[in-house]
């Protein structure tokens, strides 16, 4: 019996740029499984982040969305524990 795993790849923000987002997660997931967890540090991944980056922000742009409304405020999950190590 032969099983056929598929794997859906979740969009990016702008149609255009799936394939270079699903070129980097594969690329990311191979390096870090074969090589990052054995040792190997440099991220030979970085060309195809640089891609995949450059062309969400472009649809970022394109969208109207302002990047400063995309950040995270971690301030929202600051525990008093959390607080206590600063």
């Amino acid at each position: 019996i032969r099983q056929i795993c598929v794997v859906s790849i979740m969009e990016s923000i702008g149609p255009e740029c799936t394939k270079a987002k699903a070129a980097y997660e594969s690329c990311f997931n191979t390096w870090y499984t074969n090589k990052f967890l054995k040792g190997a540090p440099d991220d030979e991944c970085a060309p195809l982040f640089e891609e995949y980056q450059k062309c969400a922000l472009a649809a970022v742009q394109k969208k109207g969305i302002k990047l400063e409304d995309l950040r995270f405020d971690h301030s929202l999950f600051d525990t008093p524990a959390t607080d206590a190590k600063k």
